[in-house]
Order: C-alpha cells, then structure tokens, then sequence
C-alpha cells in the first residue's frame, strides 16, 4: 500500500525535454546508468525509428526527461478537405532517399548485429529494403503497405511485432476506415474517427485463425483481443484487452505547448498489463516482466535571462506476484544554471525510494565557447563531471570522475562536423582502470557517417575496445 501511496504522491509529471540519441544511450551505458539489456533495447527501437517507446524506456532506465518524435503540424481533417478542394502538386517522380548501414561492435570489434536498408520515395510512393522490407503509398490520408508492417504502419499506440501482409487505411469524412492482414491469417479490422480537432479516437478487432496460432502464441487463452486508443497532442492512450485476461494498458500525457517562460512542464507515462499480453504486442523484456511501469518528470524552465531549470524524476515498478522480485521506486533531482561559458549542473538520485539509504550524486561543469558570429558554426566544449554513491552510515564510495573535449564545425550550409573524446577513472585515482568513449559524426552534403566506440583499460589487462557503434548513410 506505502508503494502506491508513494505513486500517487508524485503521479502527475512534467519534462524539460531532451532529444534521444544513440551518444546518449553509451553514455549511460558507460557510466553504469543502465546495463548492456536495457541499452540494447533502447538502441533497437532507434534503429526502427520508434523513438516514442525508445523515450519511454530513457525515462524509466534512466530516469532522463527526452523528448520523442517532433509532432508534425496538425494535418486538416478529412471533414475540412472536402470542404475546401485546392489543386495538389504533382509529386516529383524522380527518386530521393538514402541507404544506411548500421552496426554494434563487440569487445573483438567483431560485428554483434547489423541493419542495412535502402528507402527510395518516388511520386506517392515509398520503399524500404533491407532489415525491413515494405512498400506503401500514401496520397491525402490513404495509405497502402505490403511487406513487413508493424506499429508505425498499423497506427498503434501499443508497440506490435513485425508481420509480413499488407495494411489499408481510408478516410470518409470524419471516419478512418482500417484492415491488415497477414501471411499468418492474422487479421486486424479498426474504425477512427476525428471529431475534434486534437482528438482521435480509434478501435480494431483482432482476429487470429491460423491453424499454428495456439502452438505459436502459448500464454494466450483467445484466438481474437479488441485495442481501443486515443491520440492528440496532450498524449495518447491505448488499451488492448485479450478475454479472459485484464487489458495491456498504456498511456502517456504531456504538455500541449510549451512557454518561454517560468512554468511547470510534465509529462507522464505507464504500462499495465497482465501475464497475459495480445499475441501481436511488443513489449520490452523489462516491461514483460513487471506488471505495472510509471516514469514521471516535473520540472521548471526559467525565462532566459536566469537560463536555469529544475527537474523531478520519478519511476515505479511492480513486479508481478509470483516473480522472487520486490517493488522499485526511484526518485531524482536535478538543476542546471548559469550561462554557457560555465554552466554548471547537479543531481540527486535516490537508488530506493522507500527508504533512500543509497543515494548517486552527480556534479557536471561545462564551458562552451562559439568562436564565430553565427551559432554553433564553431564551438568547443569542454566538460568534467564527478559521481559517487553515498550509503547511509557508511558515507561515500570510490567516486568516478570524467573529462571530455567536443568541437564540431558547420563547414558549409549542408556539411557538418563533430568529435567527442572524454576520459573516465570509473574507480577513482587510486584504481588503475581508465575508460575513453570517442564519437566522430560527419555530414559532408550526401554522406553521413557516426562512429561510437569505448576502450577500456583494467589492472588485470591492457586497452581494448569494449563496445561500439557504426551508422553510414548515403543520401540521392
């Protein structure tokens, strides 16, 4: 009961946003922040550019604001289109896009994983080969995929598996009319509708009736489930329920706007679900584990002139009742003021909530400095950070210092440069342990390339890489 309490002490949120990047996610994986899993999953959905549940697990790994995918401007209704019939540009016809390579490279510098794909988009049209392959079209609101379609495709609020089949979606006025179906015989039917403007309400019928699907999906007990969810921009809330079971429900709320000056921002967001989740949902490891995830953030932007900001961050999870695991509670604070050329930053994160006997602090001071008219076309960093733990009646433990250089360049209006190189004693001065995490990103008009690694240096043996990561994209 004390658990739940506490949730509801801090239930409602805010966030000073933050963008997500694969940088960030090795930085906390560097520092201990987060283990190799929960970086892994996190790095996954970047790849697949689901960068709304990537936040959400940053939020509760980590307990970091972040912001997820920039809302595109509201898109008039269907009602509003009929109303009003403009001339439509043509599309261009000649293809545009990029391939990509991806790859995560073990402690051999051997590749662990890769992802390749190729995306071409011509007239109404876009492709997609490689570690997803799938053709869509899309033209005022209807869309048409085929090929492995998932989240993105089929418009869920929930995360799904990928299925290999093809997806329609047709507006009629207010109405949103919607069916999927897979090589699997697994069929979706949905029905939306856009009464308001920043409200869109949607419900599907899953259906499965392939001869496998009780041999395939085991923790299931029925071969159909029903998702109802709503979105706008104050979040976006989904429930999928299989009978026989309580529903996966998911919901995150935020923000409508934000302000320049003083005000509280928040945001929220949890997970709930049974043993017993759809067939076709896709949840984290971590989250499959737990019954119950919440992160909640408030925090508090000062006008510019004061240039300083507070955060609150707060995560809970349950685990389920048969699981030899108790209920976590984490709690952290942190502010950050001062102008650029020494910013200085602090935080306090109370390993348990319950009792807070383990405590990290963190204290980071960085200095930036643009050495031309327009910002950021040259601009040094340099950045120190010390974090120790601090046990109850038995006072600090060996603390972590890091010391890291940035410069990057804008060479031309489409050519960008940066590198990053920081220095770490994870054990303090006394250890001989040295840790040296390097980023290279370059942008030179139709070529991208990041490269990511960490070396590691040990009492027991000498440098050698530990992990890294490799993007290459070429632009046409």
């Amino acid at each position: 009961m004390k658990n739940w309490i506490f949730f509801v002490v801090i239930c409602f949120a805010a966030c000073v946003a933050a963008t997500l990047d694969e940088s960030k996610v090795f930085a906390w994986w560097d520092n201990g922040i987060i283990s190799a899993d929960e970086a892994k999953e996190m790095l996954d959905l970047l790849a697949e550019e689901n960068l709304d549940e990537a936040c959400i697990l940053a939020e509760v790994y980590a307990l970091e604001p972040c912001e997820d995918e920039p809302r595109e401007k509201k898109k008039k209704s269907s009602r509003t289109r009929a109303k009003k019939v403009k001339e439509i540009s043509r599309p261009s016809l000649i293809p545009h896009g990029y391939i990509s390579w991806q790859g995560l490279l073990d402690s051999t510098g051997n590749l662990k994983n890769q992802r390749y794909e190729l995306f071409a988009q011509f007239y109404r049209y876009e492709l997609k080969l490689g570690t997803q392959r799938l053709l869509s079209y899309k033209n005022q609101g209807t869309e048409a995929h085929f090929g492995q379609i998932s989240t993105r495709e089929l418009h869920s609020v929930i995360p799904t598996d990928t299925l290999f089949g093809t997806s329609l979606l047709y507006p009629i006025s207010i109405w949103r009319l919607g069916y999927a179906l897979d090589t699997a015989k697994s069929m979706k039917f949905s029905l939306g509708a856009e009464p308001f403007k920043h409200l869109l309400l949607d419900v599907s019928y899953w259906k499965n009736f392939g001869k496998n699907f009780e041999k395939n999906f085991e923790n299931n007990s029925s071969s159909h489930s029903f998702l109802a969810q709503a979105k706008g921009d104050w979040g976006n809330v989904g429930a999928w329920w299989v009978p026989g079971s309580l529903p996966l429900v998911k919901f995150e709320l935020r923000q409508k706007q934000k302000f320049d000056f003083a005000i509280l921002n928040w945001k929220t967001s949890s997970y709930f679900h049974d043993e017993k989740i759809p067939a076709h949902a896709k949840l984290s490891a971590t989250q499959q584990r737990y019954s119950f995830i919440a992160s909640q953030t408030i925090g508090t932007t000062l006008p510019q002139a004061l240039n300083s900001k507070f955060v609150l961050n707060a995560r809970l999870m349950k685990p389920f009742k048969n699981q030899n695991d108790s209920t976590k509670a984490r709690l952290k604070a942190a502010v950050e003021s001062g102008p650029n050329f020494l910013r200085t930053a602090a935080s306090a994160t109370c390993l348990n909530a319950l009792n807070c006997r383990q405590n990290d602090l963190n204290f980071r001071l960085t200095s930036s400095w643009n050495f031309d008219d327009e910002p950021v076309k040259n601009q040094f960093i340099l950045g120190t950070q010390v974090r120790a733990r601090h046990t109850r009646n038995q006072g600090f433990a060996t603390p972590m210092f890091e010391t890291s250089v940035t410069y990057s360049s804008k060479i031309s209006k489409n050519s960008f440069a940066s590198s990053m190189i920081s220095f770490a004693l994870p054990k303090g001065f006394n250890k001989n342990e040295l840790q040296i995490r390097t980023n290279t990103n370059l942008t030179i008009e139709h070529l991208q390339f990041l490269l990511m690694i960490t070396f590691k240096k040990t009492a027991k043996s000498d440098f050698r890489p530990v992990h890294g990561f490799l993007e290459c994209k070429i632009l046409f």
